[in-house]
C-alpha cells in the first residue's frame, strides 16, 4: 500500500527468501491510500518494472506498468526463471551494467563486501590507505593517462562504491605539482612521473584483484591468461601525445629503475 496518490512503492527483495515451498503463483493486492482511495490486482510478475537498491536489490513495483514493460522483459528472460537463477544478482547487475555510461558505475557491484556506512573524506585515510587507492586506480582505470576531460569520473564513482571515500579534489591528487623531473627520462607530467615511480606496485595489484572485478572496470567479458599484456594494451589505447614519452615505457623504466 501507499498513502501517496501513486501506484508505485518498492516491493520485496529479488532473491525472495521468504517464499514458502509449493507457492506457484502470487498476487499483488495493492492500495492506494492517496487522492481518491481505490485498489488494484495484478500477477507479481506483470508490475515489477525496475530493480532498486535499499540494503539489498529490490523489485519497483508499478500498478500501471503496460504489458512488456516489466523489468523482465527489459532484461530477457522469464520472471520465473530469474527468480530461481543461482545467479540472479549477477544476472541483474549484468543488466544494469550494460546501460551504464560514461563515469556511472553501480554502487552495489560486489553484493557481500563489507563497505563502511560512514562516507570518509580522502584526506582522512592512513598513507597506506591512500597509498594503496592510487595504486589500484592506475589498475582499474587506464583512461587516467589520457587527456579525457571526465577521465577521473570512473575513479570517484568507484571509489565512493567499493570504499565508501570521497575526495573534492581527485584530479589534484594525480596531476598537482605541474611537472617532475625522473631519473634518465627527464621532465614528466605529474600524474605520468607517479605512474612511474608505482610501476612496481601496480605490478602487485594487478596480479591480486579479482578477475571479475577487473573484467568489469576494464568493460570486457574475459581476463586473459596475462593480466599485463592485456593491461599494457589498455594504457595504450587510452595513453596520448602529450606526455613526452609513452605512458608504456614509462611504466617499463619504473619497473627496471631498482635492477
Amino acid at each position: 500500500m501507499t498513502k501517496k496518490d501513486d501506484w508505485r512503492s518498492t516491493g520485496n527483495s529479488v532473491r525472495e527468501f521468504s517464499r514458502v515451498d509449493g507457492i506457484e503463483r502470487i498476487y499483488m493486492l495493492f492500495g492506494k491510500f492517496g487522492g481518491t482511495f481505490d485498489v488494484r490486482t495484478r500477477p507479481y510478475q506483470d508490475c515489477l518494472s525496475e530493480v532498486a537498491v535499499t540494503h539489498s536489490p529490490r523489485y519497483l513495483i508499478d500498478m500501471t506498468l503496460r504489458r512488456g514493460q516489466t523489468i523482465f522483459d527489459k532484461i530477457g528472460i522469464a520472471y520465473d526463471e530469474l527468480r530461481t537463477d543461482p545467479q540472479i544478482i549477477a544476472r541483474i547487475k549484468a543488466h544494469y551494467r550494460a546501460q551504464l555510461k560514461e563515469g556511472q558505475e553501480l554502487w552495489w557491484l560486489q553484493e557481500d563486501a563489507a563497505v563502511s556506512p560512514v562516507i570518509r573524506p580522502f584526506s582522512s585515510l592512513s598513507p597506506e590507505d591512500k597509498h594503496r587507492l592510487k595504486v589500484e586506480a592506475y589498475v582499474l582505470f587506464p583512461e587516467i593517462l589520457g587527456r579525457s576531460t571526465t577521465k577521473f569520473e570512473r575513479v570517484a564513482a568507484a571509489w565512493i562504491a567499493d570504499h565508501a571515500v570521497v575526495s573534492a579534489s581527485l584530479r589534484d591528487l594525480f596531476t598537482a605539482g605541474g611537472r617532475v623531473d625522473v631519473a634518465a627520462l627527464g621532465s614528466l607530467p605529474q600524474i605520468i612521473a607517479q605512474f612511474h615511480d608505482l610501476a612496481p606496485d601496480i605490478l602487485r595489484a594487478l596480479a591480486t584483484i579479482e578477475a571479475d572485478r577487473l573484467a568489469h572496470y576494464w568493460r570486457t567479458t574475459a581476463i586473459a591468461e596475462d593480466r599485463l599484456d592485456q593491461w599494457l594494451a589498455l594504457v595504450e589505447q587510452h595513453d596520448n601525445d602529450t606526455h613526452d614519452m609513452p605512458a608504456v615505457t614509462v611504466f617499463e623504466h619504473g619497473m627496471r629503475r631498482d635492477e
